[in-house]
């Protein structure tokens, strides 16, 4: 250390203000006490977040609910493979015979050349009346089960879907007023568009 900077050392430590000097100056300077409307304001613009937060956490958490149940629901149903009680491989006789729907049993468009029908059945989807169409994949021989309902607002918050579901694969669509869902072994191949 050069001879300066010790000089500078000493006299920097001799300048210091006493303590009596520093509470003087602390004491003169008025304390800044925020009103109480702006802590209002602060704590609404809180609780404003909070309450936007939780009721978009709350959506999803509820959209995803649905999703789930209705994703187990129809793996549980397809792993049923219960039989079919109407037995034909006609679309047109198969819905005739499940009349107490009132949405068409079949996705709009043409009757995929890769599924057989083997005929249909009754069942739930969330509480509501469904068909369950028992299909047999033509190539692979894998049996596949198509299900249709009346499409609900709660079924309506479920996306158009392809996934991998307890293994079992699952396909959801709406299309008009119907739900549809589509489940195999494997995630099924998405249903033709609509031609008719």
């Amino acid at each position: 250390m050069t001879d300066l900077e010790s000089r500078l050392r000493e006299h920097y430590a001799r300048a210091r203000l006493s303590d009596s000097r520093i509470e003087q100056i602390l004491a003169a300077t008025p304390a800044k006490v925020t009103p109480p409307r702006v802590w209002y304001a602060r704590l609404g613009s809180v609780a404003a977040a909070l309450v936007v937060g939780l009721a978009v956490l709350h959506f999803h958490l509820i959209e995803r609910d649905i999703t789930t149940r209705v994703l187990a629901e129809i793996a549980m149903n397809h792993g049923k493979q219960l039989d079919v009680e109407i037995a034909s491989g006609d679309p047109a006789i198969v819905a005739q015979a499940l009349d107490r729907l009132d949405v068409p049993v079949r996705p709009p468009g043409q009757w995929p050349a890769r599924y057989a029908l083997l005929g249909g059945r009754y069942c739930s989807i969330q509480g509501g009346l469904a068909a369950q169409l028992k299909l047999r994949d033509r190539e692979s021989g894998e049996l596949y089960t198509l299900y249709a309902t009346r499409l609900t607002p709660n079924l309506e918050a479920v996306a158009d879907t392809a996934i991998v579901y307890d293994d079992v694969g699952i396909t959801l669509w709406h299309r008009r007023d119907v739900f549809f869902a589509l489940a195999g072994s494997r995630t099924p191949r998405a249903w033709p568009p609509e031609s008719d």
